[in-house]
């Protein structure tokens, strides 16, 4: 399916793939299951927030900047007593495709994001929205913080897709869980 079209109001569009949403928890998982962390799963609150932040960024209401971090997790219930923390990513892309292996590459090439990927997050959300110039913003927001419920159990099987991939057997199940866990999500959003 085509991505939304322009917004005539603002000039920037909405990516509601869930492909690429998939794609680019595949690639941040497959990152960190590299280097034994976690999966991390997914987390609709942040999700929104994250869209909403990208969103602002292809409007050029917010600055395409970690300034404001603090002003985006407002909203969000860290408890910092108990050691909560969160972490955010950022990025831009000029039509560089496949979108979240170039987005998460970037990351793991950039030292203080490599750190927010590889953190000790628990779930993460993730947004993009592009401007009428073509250029796509991503933001990453991550936190420990419980990932959505899966859903609803998933016919597809991602075993397959994992074979092969030279991670190690455990986790490879987690970050399996935590796709299922979106799809769960998405089939669930696709019916409303």
């Amino acid at each position: 399916p085509a991505p939304p079209a322009p917004s005539p109001a603002t000039g920037s569009r909405r990516l509601a793939d869930a492909e690429e949403a998939c794609a680019m928890l595949a690639e941040c998982n497959a990152a960190r299951c590299r280097e034994g962390c976690e999966a991390l799963c997914w987390n609709s609150r942040l999700a929104a927030m994250a869209e909403r932040a990208a969103q602002g960024m292809a409007r050029r209401e917010v600055p395409f900047s970690h300034e404001g971090a603090d002003a985006r997790f407002a909203e969000y219930p860290l408890s910092y007593e108990a050691g909560d923390t969160y972490g955010e990513n950022l990025a831009r892309s000029e039509g560089i495709r496949p979108l979240a292996a170039a987005v998460v590459r970037g990351w793991m090439e950039s030292p203080g994001h490599r750190t927010n990927l590889l953190g000790p997050f628990t779930a993460c959300g993730l947004g993009a929205a592009t401007d009428a110039c073509g250029v796509t913003f991503v933001v990453q927001l991550l936190a420990r913080a419980p990932g959505d419920p899966t859903l609803e159990p998933s016919a597809v099987d991602l075993k397959d897709t994992c074979a092969g991939d030279g991670l190690p057997e455990a986790p490879r199940a987690r970050a399996h869980s935590a796709l299922l866990g979106l799809l769960g999500l998405l089939a669930l959003l696709a019916r409303k």
